[in-house]
């Protein structure tokens, strides 16, 4: 309990730091939110480190921004992860420890965040990834269409999707898993994009930025900037990306940021760990182009890893245009922003591929935020915090 209080203790400093400025916040209008979230996002930027990765837009916000060190996920999967941030309470509380499990269907009145700004007069929007997007008590539907809360928004949230894959042998792969798992009695010559369906997993079209589903929620976060600067009313506006959630993929260009991909220096499963801290890397496995067993080639390996490295930058750019809009209307000069990453993800490190573990890799998070006139800007914090602390 001692080691629990100092580590609140430092945090409430730490949001101190943060929400220091210049002018006394209690006289000021009351500043907006743009809240950013990024799937399988792990702290590997530039601003954190990382040199080798081409983030210039994340490293620029955080140079006028904290960037926090220490920040970890409540658990390295999506839906409690998403949960627990969006409802303050930790995943055993809620209910929510998997993906299939909706936490209104144990506590149907929790207030969430981007509702509890509803309630004292925000417009609360989303657009993209910010709840996993499942149903209390199995409601008929599917994930994408809805972010999974009509609770938390003033309006009803816009979400792409689910199409992958762009390139005719991406395409092939992804009809015949389609026609094998879900075996349709009259499929329409699209009907396959409307599902989850796994073939390879990395892809590097050459399309325009905006095909892809990314480039569609920053399309509509710019547009839906556009028009929140002609009202009065604050907003909370959540813009969540999907990549580098696999499969990774990208266009072409950003892959050709990257050359000469390196693997992990430490690439065996701890001797003395117990399997169960560790899994199979099913998620990389269930892709068509990768071995369901034994081990996966260098080769493989650093395409992947390539992919992802391709799959930040990519959103990296969405995030720019984002933030570019924002300063572009002048919304930037009384509007918080928080960037995060629901949680980490493995690489090889340890031999494992995806996320799910409570190895650091897994549980280490992304976490900058801004607020205008901070006197902390450009500085990072050591404080330990998780994502439940926002």
């Amino acid at each position: 309990m001692h080691r629990l209080l100092n580590r609140h203790v430092a945090f409430a400093a730490s949001a101190l730091l943060i929400m220091s400025s210049s002018t006394d916040a209690a006289t000021e209008s009351r500043w907006n939110v743009l809240f950013i979230a990024v799937d399988d996002l792990r702290p590997k930027l530039g601003c954190y480190g990382n040199t080798h990765i081409h983030s210039p837009n994340i490293d620029k916000l955080s140079a006028g921004a904290v960037r926090f060190e220490r920040a970890y996920c409540q658990q390295a999967v999506c839906n409690p992860s998403r949960t627990s941030l969006m409802t303050g309470m930790r995943p055993d509380s809620i209910g929510v420890t998997g993906n299939h499990s909706h936490f209104r269907s144990n506590h149907p009145d929790v207030v969430t965040l981007p509702q509890h700004f509803k309630q004292h007069g925000y417009h609360a929007a989303a657009i993209g990834k910010i709840y996993h997007g499942v149903f209390p008590d199995g409601a008929s539907s599917t994930m994408w269409d809805t972010m999974g809360d009509a609770e938390s928004w003033s309006v009803p949230a816009i979400r792409f999707g689910p199409r992958y894959y762009y390139t005719e042998e991406g395409i092939t792969a992804a009809k015949s898993i389609y026609e094998k798992v879900y075996k349709p009695t009259n499929p329409g010559p699209e009907d396959w994009t409307k599902k989850l369906v796994f073939g390879p997993a990395t892809e590097s079209p050459v399309v325009p930025d905006s095909t892809l589903y990314d480039g569609q929620v920053t399309d509509s976060a710019v547009k839906t900037l556009q028009q929140l600067k002609d009202t009065d009313e604050p907003f909370f506006l959540a813009v969540g990306f999907i990549k580098p959630h696999s499969p990774y993929i990208a266009p072409k260009k950003y892959f050709d940021l990257y050359d000469n991909v390196s693997l992990p220096s430490h690439t065996e499963f701890p001797a003395n760990a117990p399997a169960f801290a560790g899994h199979g890397s099913g998620e990389l496995r269930r892709y068509t182009d990768q071995p369901t067993s034994g081990v996966i080639s260098d080769e493989q390996q650093r395409r992947v890893r390539h992919a992802y490295y391709a799959c930040i930058s990519y959103i990296d750019a969405q995030i720019g245009r984002v933030l570019d809009e924002l300063e572009r209307t002048g919304l930037n000069n009384n509007t918080i922003v928080v960037l995060y990453g629901d949680h980490g993800y493995h690489l090889g490190e340890q031999g494992l591929w995806g996320k799910t573990t409570n190895f650091e890799p897994d549980s280490r998070i992304t976490l900058i935020v801004r607020a205008p006139g901070m006197k902390a800007a450009g500085k990072s914090n050591e404080s330990l915090i998780d994502l439940v602390d926002l």
